[in-house]
This record gives structure tokens, sequence and C-alpha cells, in this order.
């Protein structure tokens, strides 16, 4: 979890310890434990420092990840700060931007390609292109990941206070009383999704789903989903992408959402799509361009060559890259 989503779970369990103190102050009145007002003084400032700190993140676009790569060479080997830019993806960033800003554009986003493409990278600066607090990238990857993790992870980064309905709709099914802006673990909502047959299963989804859809529908600004790895999501996972996650969000034009992978869902006749197949990157200008930016210093006919010899892949273009580089190529 990104340090960000951190202090906004520690703002929400401020808040649910605050409110329990508050709810003691109230009833007991002057009679109250010193301890409790001293408590509620000391949550009150640390809630405060938090909410300073998450603005400072908020106000700075985070940079672009940079890897340190040792080439070989022994001592002699100098390292490369290597950005994971990939060498020209400008069309694709070209392509989310419109889908940001005109509402004429298809606003669900299918992006396939083989491994090392560099998709993973790509949705990373989609999401710097994104205001850091309307935008959700999450991974799929890992069999381990239901749809209960799923739910939580969209409304930890987003913010559970958003969420009102979709955590009462929690509490009615586990009958349990649920407090407004309350952090609910993951685990609460697969109680909620848990049923003894596939039918009652199918409409519990339904349910959870159609309240976490409202709750998307009433965020101010445009929110982006952006999912990755939709190869690896489990077989029930899937589905409910393919069945109901994009029916709804086909529903809602505010909505973006982007999904990659090397296979992503097939379209049904309740939502449409924009699909984009990422291409490889065979022109050695851009990867000329790209030894520039991270400091790379190669003679163009070995760049020329690798662009041939692995016919555009990324990851396999960067890594001969590096290692001739470090040879003094």
């Amino acid at each position: 979890m990104s340090h960000r989503n951190n202090i906004k779970r520690l703002i929400t369990n401020y808040n649910r310890r605050l409110q329990k103190l508050k709810e003691k102050q109230a009833l007991q009145g002057i009679d109250v434990d010193p301890d409790v007002v001293i408590e509620i003084e000391d949550i009150e400032v640390e809630i405060e420092k938090l909410q300073a700190e998450l603005k400072e993140i908020d106000s700075r676009a985070e940079p672009p990840a940079e890897v340190e790569v040792i080439p070989s060479g022994g001592d002699q080997g100098k390292p490369y700060r290597l950005s994971r830019l990939s060498a020209n993806r400008d069309d694709e960033l070209s392509l989310f931007k419109r889908i940001l800003t005109d509402p004429e554009e298809e606003h669900i986003l299918l992006i396939e390609a083989p491994g090392g493409q560099g998709k993973s990278t790509l949705l990373k600066e989609f999401r710097h292109l994104c205001p850091p607090e309307s935008v959700a990238l999450i991974d799929l990857k890992g069999q381990a990941v239901g749809l209960h993790e799923v739910f939580s992870e969209v409304c930890d980064i987003l913010g559970w206070p958003y969420f009102h309905i979709f955590a009462e709709t929690i509490g009615t099914m586990t009958n349990t009383t649920i407090p407004l802006d309350t952090f609910i673990d993951s685990l609460t909502i697969e109680a909620a999704l848990k049923a003894d047959d596939e039918s009652s299963r199918r409409a519990y989804r339904l349910r959870l789903s159609r309240a976490f859809f409202e709750d998307l529908r009433r965020l101010s600004g445009r929110p982006v989903l952006i999912f990755d790895t939709f190869e690896a999501a489990p077989p029930d996972v899937a589905e409910w992408f393919r069945e109901i996650f994009l029916r709804y969000t086909h529903r809602n034009p505010n909505l973006v959402v982007v999904i990659a992978g090397r296979t992503v869902p097939a379209e049904t006749v309740t939502w449409s799509c924009r699909r984009h197949t990422l291409p490889p990157i065979d022109d050695p200008v851009h990867w000329q361009h790209y030894c520039r930016q991270v400091g790379l210093v190669l003679k163009n006919e070995w760049i020329e060559a690798y662009c041939v010899l692995f016919k555009g892949h990324p990851y396999e273009i960067v890594k001969a890259l590096v290692t001739v580089a470090g040879q003094g190529g």
C-alpha cells in the first residue's frame, strides 16, 4: 500500500476513535475522565498533521520511477539511472488525455499486449496524468485477489468517506452497524458476498456492485479506475468484470476505466469499449532518443541492430542496450 493510502487509513481510524471518545464525553458530561479529554485533543492534533501531510502529497505530482541498472564489466561498469518510461508511447498517452477531456471519446479503454511490451509502465504514466485523489491503479496479479479485495482496494485508495451507500449495504448484508467514514476491511466485504449457493452469490455480487457504482456516480470530478494484469484475475473476478463491472461502467460516462493485460475482457452486448493493442517500438529513432534521455551512450548501428533482432520488443531491447553500454558499446 502507498504512503498516501496509509495516511488516509490512519485518518479514518483516528476519526473512528475520535467519534467514540466524543460520544463518551457527551454522555458523561463534566464527570468524564480527564484522560478522555486529553486523548481527544491529541487525536485532533494527529489528524491535523496527517491531513497537512496528505495535502502536501496531493499537491505534487509523483515523478516517474527510475531504477538503477549495474551493467556488466566489473568495477568499470558505470551504473545507469534507467527511466522505466518506454521509448515511445506518445500515441497512447495522447489517447488517454483525450479520454479524460473529451466527453465524446469512449470512456472504457482495453489495452492488450504480450508480456514485456510496457503495459504496466504505461498505466503508471496514465496515473500520473490524473489528479491523485481521483485515480486508483489496481494490479490483479495473483490468484489470491478476490472480488472483495478489488472493492476494498478501490475504496481504500479513493477514500471510504465517499462510499457511504456501499458501506451501508455491507452493514445490512452482514447485520452489523458500520459508522460513517469508517474503514471496512476486506474480510467484512468477503463476508457480505458469502453464500451457500451460486444463485445467492450472484445476487449478493450484484447488490453490492449496484451500491458501489451508485457511490462512484456521486463522486465529484472524473474518477479513473485502472486495472493491470487482467489475465491473472481469478475466473469469478474476470466474470464480474465482463458481466457486471463493465456494464455499469458503460452506464456511467463520467467514470473512466482502463483494463490492461495479455488478455482483456471479451465484449458483450451490454457494453462497448475502445480496444488497443500495444505495437512494438521498432523505430531506431525512438530508441536513440531514449538512450539520450537515460544517459546510455551507444553507437546508432547497435540500436538499429537490436530493433531488428528483437522486433521492437521493449523489454528485450532495454536489456540489450544496457548490456552493450556497460561494455563500452
